[in-house]
């Protein structure tokens, strides 16, 4: 569906909407969710520290995404204290909107001035009420096809693909 040219032309462009939704900081965290998001979180703090637009720090969120019950998360490194600080939540592809909704707990706990989601698929169907602010592709798809995002591995291999 996407090959790894196609990935790249997308993810500078949540590069410019990512500054253009933080365009009043100075600063970003950016967390990317275990596996592919945070594969994805990292080519956007790349692109983002080569235009010198934001000092951005980068943290990785762990869980089980598979789970049926609430999973226990974790950051490494250890979360920071986030107040006054904005942040980039990132994951490969939005399905239900139930990894984003657990994601989404432990920041809450912080005075965060804005908190935005960044996704490379987003998916039409939702089971819990999440969206993305920043958005690489919207796919319609059935609710029994299944979208594999590829970000990290030999370069003739990344890419997205409909199961």
């Amino acid at each position: 569906m996407l090959d790894q040219k196609a990935i790249e032309t997308i993810v500078l462009r949540m590069v410019y909407q990512a500054r253009e939704q933080f365009f009043n900081f100075e600063e970003l965290v950016i967390i990317g969710v275990e596996g592919e998001g945070y594969f994805l979180a990292e080519m956007l703090k790349s692109k983002l520290d080569e235009m010198k637009a934001f000092h951005t720090s980068l943290f990785l969120l762990k869980l089980k995404k598979h789970e049926q019950k609430r999973p226990e998360i974790g950051f490494e490194p250890k979360l920071p204290n986030l107040d006054g600080k904005p942040v980039l939540l990132v994951d490969d592809v939005l399905n239900s909107g139930r990894t984003l909704s657990y994601c989404l707990s432990p920041l809450v706990d912080f005075e965060i001035p804005s908190i935005k989601i960044a996704v490379l698929v987003e998916r039409t169907y939702r089971k819990f009420p999440v969206s993305s602010s920043i958005t690489g592709i919207s796919l319609s798809t059935t609710y029994e096809e299944n979208v594999i995002a590829v970000l990290n591995g030999p370069e003739n291999e990344l890419g997205v693909f409909l199961m």
